[in-house]
């Protein structure tokens, strides 16, 4: 399975939009559909224009509400001091009934890319604003298995 984030415009209004989040890690995988909004969108495709400034930038992206009916979060981040950078995915949604707290899906990962791949991905989201429509792709890369912060090194 490929590494990758996507964000997916499924439905919208003049008011709200509903975007399909998905994720894979490689072993993990999550699906969400979420509704946020147009600013929303542009504030996270302008918050990755050059992206990673420094080692020690973070930009976050949050839709729906944590615990709620449905919820997607991405913290985007470096994990080393030679700007490796990678993504902590956080998906959640809801089953058909909403009886129990532990009928919801959850699942959180992280994914690492490579930091060309974010200019790519955020001319995409600002091509699903100006059309509206479309799906965004961060395509992951293998994650790094070595301590790459004592001298080790990411394939």
């Amino acid at each position: 399975m490929d590494n990758f984030i996507s964000l997916e415009i499924i439905w919208q209004d003049d008011d709200l939009i509903e975007i399909q989040a998905s994720s894979s890690s490689g072993k993990f995988f999550g699906v969400t559909e979420v509704y946020t909004n147009y600013e929303d969108l542009d504030a996270l495709a302008n918050a990755l224009v050059g992206f990673p400034h420094s080692v020690d930038e973070r930009v976050e992206f949050n839709a729906g509400a944590k615990d709620g009916y449905s919820f997607v979060s991405i913290s985007f981040y470096c994990f080393s001091n030679s700007g490796h950078t990678a993504a902590l995915v956080d998906l959640e949604a809801n089953i058909a009934q909403n009886q129990r707290k532990n009928e919801k899906h959850k699942v959180t990962m992280e994914v690492q890319f490579e930091a060309q791949a974010i200019d790519s991905f955020q001319k995409q989201i600002s091509s699903l604003i100006r059309n509206k429509a479309g799906k965004a792709l961060l395509s992951g890369i293998k994650p790094c298995t070595q301590n790459i912060l004592k001298g080790g090194i990411c394939a």
